[in-house]
């Protein structure tokens, strides 16, 4: 029986959206989420671009952020929920336009990026995936509306690198077609010009940003494996080879379809292996990057439709693939999630806002990632101090890339506790339980003639641990 494509719709959309939502109003913002807060609401358009070289993404997803995180408003769930309707649109968009049967899209649609990491994760990545959706639909109307695809690549390539490469490949294609439009008089003057003015901006703003990046934030390239690994093999037998199986089929059998059209063939191979390229000699990325691989997958299917309209067997080969790789992507990433969403910043600042011993001493953070706890205290007038910097805590990328920082805090050297250290009120530091191994309620260092002592003050949800910090010139018994 063929399946009715605007009932299926309707009963997976409102899956979607009700369970979608729900996790959204329990999600805690993770430190990226948060930095990118941070960063909104600190800095000025032009300092948000010349911090983007830093960050490794384009401006888009920060501009949005700016009105609600300058005034402070409704934090986190401006953000959150302004992300999930750029996930929504895509998702509605896909199951409108795109030329997939429905199991295919119900399959694409509960799968761990679209279900679970685009929708929550309040970053720059679902704005991309919308943006691709959009070029893919419109390109065969590219040229009756010229402005508008030239804008489309514009805020497209200024989402994200991932989605960087895709919006290169569209402007150049439309590029190379407007110019042949304009010397057949088929495009006005004024929209070829207009049309080129976009790009050119286009091409300004990204080498702005991006042009003399730092390579000292393109880390753990060599991680790639592992982390990948991580991702898509290790949750059990059945899933591994539907997920291998499907990858085996986008590597090997997508390219073979593709090739009946050259345009898509480029595009489908420069995307994925630019993408590689970064991840395994610049950065290793982690499941919101690796899932772009998956994404242009599915739009380099849809462009194909563009240009070949042949029923033919191939093409539904191809879709069988795509549709075998979502299925295993519908339960393979689950456990490596686990870390992705255990942070728990909300609980951890509310703890301290309450406790009038904490919100009255200097608070020492010790981990970058912790600094998901500012958007949440940036009014209540609360001590926090970084260990690695010896200075206020603010959203400064580089804070936590010295080497003081890089390793866990059984290495930190005790004379940098001293120097963080408030000589007229308590002290405490906050430190994650994965990162404390068997060293229990108490333990100290020595350092020259003083003694450091660190003694369990609270644990939050068995996630972080904030320890009393004792300097005396006396050794204290079993650190007590």
């Amino acid at each position: 029986m063929k399946l009715n494509n605007n009932k299926v719709f309707t009963v997976v959309i409102s899956i979607w959206v009700l369970i979608t939502l729900i996790r959204i109003v329990f999600h805690q913002p993770w430190y990226d989420e948060a930095h990118a807060w941070s960063i909104a609401r600190e800095l000025s358009f032009i300092d948000i671009i010349g911090q983007m070289k830093y960050e490794g993404h384009t401006f888009v997803w920060y501009l949005l952020l700016m009105p609600f995180a300058k005034l402070n408003l409704w934090y986190p769930y401006s953000m959150t929920v302004m992300n999930w309707l750029f996930a929504f649109l895509a998702v509605v968009l896909m199951w409108k336009r795109a030329p997939l049967n429905p199991v295919t899209k119900s399959l694409i649609t509960f799968s761990v990026p679209f279900f679970v990491v685009y929708p929550i994760v309040a970053r720059c990545y679902a704005i991309g995936v919308l943006m691709l959706f959009v070029l893919a639909d419109l390109y065969k109307s590219r040229l009756k509306h010229p402005i508008i695809y030239s804008l489309c690549i514009f805020i497209c390539a200024n989402t994200s690198v991932m989605a960087l490469f895709g919006a290169f490949v569209f402007g150049l294609y439309f590029a190379y077609d407007l110019i042949k439009s304009a010397m057949k008089n088929d495009v006005s003057p004024k929209d070829f010009r207009l049309s080129f003015v976009i790009l050119g901006l286009c091409a300004v703003m990204i080498l702005w940003q991006l042009g003399g990046s730092n390579s000292e934030y393109l880390v753990a390239s060599h991680d790639f494996l592992k982390f990948f690994t991580q991702c898509y093999f290790h949750s059990g037998i059945v899933t591994t080879v539907l997920t291998t199986t499907g990858m085996l089929g986008m590597f090997f059998v997508l390219p073979v379809y593709f090739y009946r059209s050259k345009r898509v063939f480029f595009f489908y191979l420069f995307n994925i292996f630019s993408l590689l390229f970064v991840f395994i000699f610049l950065y290793c990325g982690y499941i919101h990057h690796y899932s772009f691989l998956w994404v242009y997958a599915i739009v380099s299917f849809w462009l194909m439709k563009n240009f070949d309209t042949e029923d033919c067997r191939l093409a539904k080969v191809s879709e069988i693939f795509i549709s075998v790789l979502f299925f295993g992507l519908i339960f393979n990433s689950y456990g490596s999630l686990k870390d992705y969403f255990s942070e728990i910043p909300k609980n951890l600042a509310e703890l301290i806002v309450e406790d009038s011993r904490l919100n009255s001493s200097r608070v020492i953070m010790i981990n970058l990632f912790d600094k998901n706890l500012l958007p949440y205290l940036y009014d209540k007038n609360i001590e926090f101090w970084d260990f690695c910097s010896n200075a206020p805590v603010n959203f400064d990328a580089s804070t936590g890339r010295t080497p003081i920082c890089k390793a866990d805090y059984v290495d930190f050297y005790p004379e940098y506790v001293e120097k963080v250290l408030s000589k007229d009120k308590e002290n405490f530091i906050i430190f994650r339980n994965k990162s404390l191994g068997d060293v229990g309620e108490a333990f100290g260092y020595s350092n020259k003639n003083s003694y450091i002592y660190l003694n369990l003050y609270k644990r939050v949800k068995n996630v972080y641990s904030i320890y009393k910090i004792t300097v005396s010139d006396k050794e204290i018994t079993n650190g007590n």
